[in-house]
């Protein structure tokens, strides 16, 4: 008995231990199954926009939303519970909608500065998206 009272303390010093890696790696694939929701509703802005102006990049932009989809779901699935995945949802669509309100802007408003400014910033939002694709 005096031999399995120090493994036991050492295995429940090792739960102990691991109980916040568990809650950090937890926490690291809500964020980053954040980030991949955010991308995919940018890319797909992107790619809707591309083919509406005809450019021939087009079907690059749509295999890096793909490629962004699958991520997203491969992370959105290790989050439980219905209301995060609501959330990743609403977060997803609304990085949709507002990538394409900047793209629309910087294609179609007839004040050249407010077309530049909607220009920049939506290349500035999706930096982040190429950056997490590669690296």
């Amino acid at each position: 008995m005096c031999r399995t009272r120090p493994l036991l303390w050492l295995l429940a010093a090792l739960v102990l231990i691991s109980a916040p890696l568990r809650a950090a790696v937890a926490s690291d694939t809500a964020q980053l199954a954040e980030n991949y929701a955010v991308c995919a509703g940018r890319l797909a802005a992107l790619t809707e926009h591309n083919w509406l102006m005809q450019d021939p990049a087009a079907d690059a932009i749509a295999f890096r939303r793909d490629w962004t989809i699958a991520l997203f779901e491969a992370t959105s699935a290790a989050i439980p519970g219905d209301e995060a995945q609501r959330a990743l949802s609403i977060s997803r669509h609304r990085a949709r909608r507002e990538h394409k309100s900047l793209l629309n802007t910087s294609s179609f408003n007839q004040d050249p500065r407010r077309a530049r400014l909607a220009l920049a910033t939506a290349l500035r939002h999706l930096m982040p998206c190429h950056e997490l694709l590669t690296r």
